[in-house]
């Protein structure tokens, strides 16, 4: 479990989401990275999404797509080793984005769904400070300008209000 989410569905094909959600990732470069004989970090991320989400719903299955704008708050924190002496590197930054996601739900009843989703995303580095015990040159090569990357996650769904019901049997007229 790393964030939450909630949609907010203000029509039965159409609604509104936002989400929070932790990253870590943990790099360690033992044999050198760049000019440098030894390299470790660490790198936390907030994520926070904004977006719109369009709904095509088949029986019990709903499959579904739409685009997230993406504000991160992040960490990194690294020590190098060169020429014999630790050097330490600690900085945080802001990044904005926005990706496009499709999915697939599956509902058990009217207030549990199990979805699977696939997000291609941007973010570009709006904002770096480096933190107290930070040196030059090794924050420099701890975060590339941009990031392109996709995500898969799986969402276990608890529906706090009864959904809309969307009957799929045929209209009898007379």
């Amino acid at each position: 479990l790393n964030g939450v989410r909630y949609t907010y569905h203000y029509s039965i094909s159409d609604g509104f989401r936002v989400g929070a959600f932790r990253r870590n990732a943990s790099f360690a470069y033992p044999d050198g990275f760049q000019q440098l004989d030894d390299y470790t970090a660490e790198k936390t991320d907030w994520d926070f999404h904004l977006g719109y989400k369009r709904m095509y719903h088949m029986g019990q299955s709903q499959i579904y797509g739409g685009a997230d704008l993406i504000y991160t708050s992040g960490k990194v924190e690294a020590v190098a080793m060169s020429n014999g002496g630790n050097i330490p590197a600690s900085y945080s930054y802001r990044n904005l984005g926005a990706s496009a996601f499709f999915g697939y739900s599956f509902f058990f009843n009217t207030h549990l769904s199990l979805t699977f989703e696939g997000e291609a995303y941007f973010t570009g580095i709006q904002n770096q400070s480096p933190l107290s015990n930070s040196q030059e040159p090794v924050s420099t090569f701890l975060l590339d300008d941009n990031e392109i990357g996709l995500n898969a996650s799986v969402y276990l769904n608890f529906h706090l209000v009864k959904m809309k019901k969307r009957c799929t049997c045929p209209k009898v007229r007379i």
